[in-house]
């Protein structure tokens, strides 16, 4: 056992521990009351190494480092109301366990400025240590994007005094769908300015999707150049650049982001109307996703997907899974299933096909996306 106490010892003691044992673990789990400082994350994340962190979903915990960390492919975030003050840092190797408790958030006054006190455990006691963050994971709620952009309300306004405290609640119980949906908030927001002047007309979704297009195909000789530049301290600003690449590609571009506005709108156009569509107009609904769409490309499924199924059913499947009086997730559980499942209309289109109808409610999620992700060091 040994205690820390910042300021008062030299150097940076207790920041350089915690540095030591992220070098050393293979897994790490994490309370900390107040969160604001993402790197220790972002670090893990980069090395491959799983993280849990649970914080208390209340300001000064920041909302941009919440949003930015829980896009991360390997970290998993939940969150606790107000009760919440502890602090608690667990690190495993193998079956070894190292951890450290204290005064100390993950912060960094918490880390490098404040008098902070803080004890450094191992072996058996450090197990102990992590039997008491388990039983505080055990009674936190995950963090989905809905509930962040709920907390971002808050955030944005904890200079005033601030009564309301964020309770669970979720659009989606999808983990990786929460996470697709964190890393196009986070996007969206660092390059606000640009989507403002560029596309104000256009749903942030629908312009982001047109993006992880230019990263996947556009860019497609460049993908470890933009994996290990998005692995620098100065990622955000490359990310904003790439950005404005690919607005000016965009711009010229006859595939561009105001034609996938209008087929959205169309989309749109025909779900919300009462009536029984058409063969036609069917084909419409099915052309209009980018899965069915290149499946039309390379194997004509268009007209199988016509004349082998019910056209009844096709218009009873496609209305249930746009009808906002059910949960998202039982919606696209349903449309697989043998009442409403479509030939030719899989897992893929059933997953895109709300963010195609509601492009300022739901990010398109498709093998693009993930991708996309995947260069760009989110996953």
């Amino acid at each position: 056992m040994d205690v820390i106490t910042n300021k008062l010892m030299q150097g940076d003691k207790f920041a350089e521990k915690i540095t030591e044992f992220v070098n050393w673990c293979e897994e790490a789990f994490i309370v900390s009351a107040f969160f604001t400082d993402d790197s220790l994350i972002k670090i893990l994340n980069n090395q491959g190494k799983k993280v849990c962190l649970v914080v208390s979903l209340r300001p000064p915990t920041s909302y941009d480092s919440l949003l930015r960390i829980s896009a991360l492919k390997n970290v998993e975030v939940r969150f606790l109301g107000h009760d919440l003050h502890s602090k608690i840092y667990c690190f495993q190797n193998k079956s070894e366990m190292r951890a450290a408790i204290g005064s100390s958030n993950l912060t960094g006054k918490g880390f490098y400025d404040n008098i902070e006190t803080n004890v450094i455990l191992a072996d058996c006691d450090a197990n102990l240590c992590y039997e008491n963050w388990a039983v505080i994971k055990n009674k936190s709620h995950p963090l989905t994007s809905q509930v962040l952009e709920e907390y971002k309300e808050v955030y944005r306004s904890f200079k005033a005094p601030v009564i309301k405290e964020i309770l669970p609640r979720q659009t989606t119980a999808d983990a990786e769908y929460n996470k697709l949906w964190s890393a196009v908030d986070f996007i969206s927001s660092l390059v606000s300015a640009e989507l403002e002047k560029h596309f104000e007309n256009i749903p942030k979704y629908l312009v982001i999707d047109h993006f992880w297009h230019f990263i996947v195909a556009i860019r497609k000789n460049s993908h470890e150049e933009i994996t290990n530049r998005m692995k620098m301290s100065s990622s955000d600003n490359y990310l904003i650049s790439l950005f404005k690449e690919f607005i000016k590609w965009d711009a010229e571009n006859e595939f561009n982001t105001v034609e996938i506005h209008q087929r959205s709108k169309r989309l749109n156009s025909l779900l919300s109307s009462n009536k029984t569509l058409n063969k036609q107009e069917l084909l419409e609904v099915f052309m209009t996703l980018h899965s069915t769409h290149s499946r039309v490309q390379r194997f004509s499924h268009d007209v199988p997907f016509i004349n082998e199924n019910n056209i009844q059913k096709i218009n009873r499947s496609i209305k249930h899974l746009v009808d906002e009086n059910i949960s998202l997730d039982q919606r696209i559980e349903d449309l697989l299933s043998p009442d409403y499942e479509l030939k030719y209309f899989g897992s893929s289109a059933v997953r895109e096909f709300n963010g195609w109808c509601y492009p300022n409610k739901y990010p398109i999620r498709n093998e693009k996306a993930d991708e996309a992700l995947a260069i760009l060091a989110f996953g």
